[in-house]
């Protein structure tokens, strides 16, 4: 075959080939146009929602709500919290007095309990006897010496007596000579021996007197040893007392550090207790809890003063919210916002309403409450008190109110039911320090609220209300919420006491739209 033969049969097998790659390139570049339009063509088709007949308010049936009525609340809610319990102090008792144990008592164990003035441990007591016997001793030359310094005085002040009768009797010796010399009765030799005589007589008695006051000098110093012998006396006793290692109250012995026949230090640790006389429970209170708990205060002193704390302003009064400033009576029972005294009387003077208004502020809204704690199907609970705060301000991590319950009686508890029915059977544990409890407080609301069912609060803080049989969207803000129900605040704009309360759901809801009351199941 020539070259043109084999190019021309060449030429003729590759022109089908070309034609059909054309053609696949063609087909895969429709494929996806075909789908993209089809998408749209479905889209056009079954995309868009049927517009939704809107049903006049004179034609058609009305829809069919089931409603609750919106009551004021007057009752009160309970708040609860979670806390730990923790005693109420925990002491370290320190041997006083240096020695060796001699004796231990099989109390002084970790975990038992100890009653107050119990003793725990005695250090060997020789040679603080001793001492006690030898300052008794020194008492006893103190006081000896006192009463020799006595009887030393009556007779200083007996010679006394006997010196004055001698110097008048000299005197009068002395004053008769005179008067015998003055009648030549008597020489001068006799005037000079009554002179001497009543010379040596006074000398005597400059002498007594001396030695009287030196001896009322003395009396100070040895009324002074007296005491201070007795002092080292009392010492000794105390420090001998001290030998015997008592428990400080009633609890529980958490560690202890001596053991029988060590020697100890004074200051060395003996053991740690916990007190068991009362306990304490520690718990963290959000700061909505703690505004009700300030509402609930503020409204108790306002009942109890002169000058009761009222919310200023009648859209505080209407909301909810505001500063409360003390004037008049007439608001004496709201109790409502922050306390700020006012008065000029009192601002002038600084005393009276005022400044108790102002001490009041750093208060603690102290509440009763009750500390539970589950045991398997029964609970177990002490009345206590919210009475202080736990720390010196709101908490950093958890944004909270450290709070401090107080439980005066933890051994003094009661088991109750899952239902709330008592279970004598049961003893009751003691509160022990490290339970996980629940705090429950009642607070009773210092300002008007009204109570809803939960069903009744909408989305974005709505409450939905038939009145005069169409529907009426109203804003609430909640106050709190208590069990199946929701506490709202009485409003202006809200719902207000009285009002139908819709609880069922509502296809499509519009403000005005006409409705009925559904018979109620």
């Amino acid at each position: 075959m020539t070259g043109s033969e084999a190019a021309a049969s060449h030429h003729a097998a590759s022109g089908p080939r070309t034609v059909s790659s054309a053609i696949g390139r063609w087909v895969r570049s429709l494929v996806p146009l075909a789908v993209i339009a089809g998408g749209v063509l479905f889209y056009r088709e079954f995309g868009h929602r049927p517009p939704v007949p809107v049903q006049d308010d004179d034609g058609g049936a009305a829809p069919a709500v089931l409603t609750v009525r919106a009551e004021p609340f007057e009752g009160s809610f309970e708040i609860a919290v979670e806390g730990v319990a923790r005693p109420l102090r925990q002491v370290g008792v320190a041997a006083e007095v240096a020695g060796r144990i001699r004796w231990k008592s099989e109390q002084c164990e970790e975990g038992k309990f100890v009653r107050q003035g119990e003793p725990l441990v005695e250090i060997d007591p020789t040679d603080y006897a001793l001492a006690v016997e030898r300052s008794k001793q020194e008492l006893k030359q103190a006081e000896n010496a006192l009463r020799e310094w006595d009887v030393e005085r009556q007779n200083v002040v007996e010679q006394l007596g006997l010196l004055e009768q001698d110097v008048r009797l000299a005197e009068s010796d002395s004053a008769r000579v005179r008067q015998l010399a003055e009648r030549n009765g008597a020489s001068v030799a006799d005037i000079e021996k009554a002179q001497r005589s009543e010379i040596a007589s006074r000398a005597a008695l400059l002498t007594l007197q001396s030695q009287l006051r030196m001896l009322d000098a003395r009396h100070d110093r040895a009324v002074s040893a007296r005491d201070m012998q007795h002092a080292r006396h009392q010492e000794a006793e105390l420090a001998l007392a001290r030998t015997r290692i008592v428990a400080p109250c009633d609890g529980t012995i958490v560690r202890e550090s001596v053991e029988k026949d060590a020697f100890v230090q004074v200051g060395a640790a003996a053991f740690v207790m916990n007190d068991t006389s009362a306990g304490e429970v520690q718990c963290q209170l959000e700061l909505s809890d703690m505004y009700w708990l300030w509402r609930q205060s503020a409204r108790e002193r306002a009942a109890s003063s002169a000058g009761p704390l009222v919310p200023s302003g009648a859209a505080a009064a209407a909301s909810g919210d505001g500063p409360l400033v003390p004037s008049g009576a007439a608001a004496a029972a709201s109790g409502d916002g922050p306390l700020v005294p006012s008065g000029a009387a009192a601002a002038a003077s600084g005393d009276g309403p005022l400044k108790e208004a102002w001490e009041s502020l750093y208060a603690f809204p102290a509440a009763d409450a009750e500390i539970e704690f589950p045991i398997d199907a029964y609970r177990c609970v002490w009345g206590g008190r919210l009475d202080r705060y736990g720390g010196q301000g709101f908490d950093l991590q958890t944004r909270t109110v450290p709070c401090v319950v107080t439980i005066p009686r933890p051994r003094d508890g009661r088991v109750v039911r899952n239902d709330g029915e008592p279970e004598p059977s049961i003893p009751p544990p003691p509160l022990t320090p490290g339970m996980f409890v629940t705090v429950k407080a009642r607070v009773r609301p210092a300002i008007p609220v009204i109570r809803i069912p939960s069903e009744g609060l909408r989305l974005g803080g709505l409450v939905w209300v038939m009145r005069e049989g169409v529907l009426r969207e109203l804003p609430v803000r909640v106050a709190r919420r208590w069990n199946t129900d929701v506490l709202v605040y009485a409003e202006s704009k809200g719902p207000r006491p009285g009002d139908d309360v819709i609880v069922s759901a509502l296809a499509f809801p519009r403000d005005g739209m006409a409705l009925t009351r559904a018979s109620q199941p």
